[in-house]
């Protein structure tokens, strides 16, 4: 280092944020939301200034204009009954082909039955022959 050089560093810092929803039940609400600074490039220059003997090591720090976001989401008892009611929907789906053909031919016989119901007040109509 010569006489009279100050060393100067420049800091670049990155911001980082912190989203968290950690609740079990119901992950609307957040429960962490924060941010922190990471380190980006070290730069370390030594200036000349013959003028200024009061500075012995100067520090600039630089804010990144890029901001990187970390979110973390819980899976939680509402996900996991989203998850089981498509899964159930689906075997639903898969017993109703299975079920569809008894059940159409239950209703041909219930319709049939009926089609051929008479009402009449005649009790000797629809006797078996003798």
């Amino acid at each position: 280092m010569n006489v009279g050089s100050t060393p100067k560093v420049n800091i670049l810092l990155q911001k980082n944020f912190i989203y968290s929803y950690d609740k079990w039940f119901l992950n609307v609400f957040l429960s962490v939301n924060d941010y922190f600074f990471t380190l980006g490039e070290i730069l370390m220059e030594t200036v000349s200034d013959r003028f200024d003997a009061v500075n012995v090591f100067s520090t600039i720090y630089w804010i990144h204009p890029q901001i990187i976001t970390h979110e973390r989401q819980v899976y939680s008892f509402v996900n996991m009954g989203e998850e089981l009611g498509g899964i159930i929907e689906i075997m639903v789906v898969f017993c109703s082909i299975f079920v569809l053909p008894i059940s159409t031919f239950s209703f041909k016989l219930k319709a049939i039955r009926n089609l051929f119901f008479v009402r009449t007040s005649q009790r000797n109509l629809l006797m078996k022959a003798k």
